[in-house]
């Protein structure tokens, strides 16, 4: 038999019969990740999730603004393909370097249409699903 987790105020089942769920969060905890995404769409720093190569997986708004290109934009682009052409190559080698697990800062020149834009960067993998990102 599967143990199943005492269910207190606030917590959905997915599975009425086990009692089991992808996530079981009280009010709290749900309250404060509303916060968190709030802080993401509405801040003024872009806020991304890249696949191991650098492609763009999400971008938050502040895409738009600067860098000239919604987030939907941004999604299976890679990273170094924003930067000014005389970039990418350091854009390039500071991505795979960050296969080290230690996060790392970046400054480089960008390309917001015909303009040339400086990003600061920072960046540290994460593992997902099983995958590093």
């Amino acid at each position: 038999m599967i143990n199943q987790p005492a269910l207190r105020a606030g917590h959905q089942t997915d599975d009425p019969e086990t009692g089991l769920t992808l996530a079981m969060l009280s009010p709290r905890p749900r309250a404060r990740a509303g916060r968190y995404e709030r802080c993401t769409d509405e801040g003024p720093d872009l806020v991304s999730l890249h696949a191991p190569d650098g492609r763009f997986l999400e971008a938050s708004p502040a895409a738009l603004p600067l860098l000239g290109a919604a987030p939907e934009d941004l999604i299976g682009r890679r990273l170094h393909d924003l930067a000014d052409l005389s970039e990418r190559e350091h854009v390039s080698d500071w991505w795979w370097s960050l296969g080290d697990g230690r996060p790392a800062p970046l400054v480089f020149r960008a390309r917001r249409g015909s303009e040339v834009v400086w990003l600061e960067c920072s960046a540290s993998p994460t593992v997902m699903c099983g995958a590093v990102t």
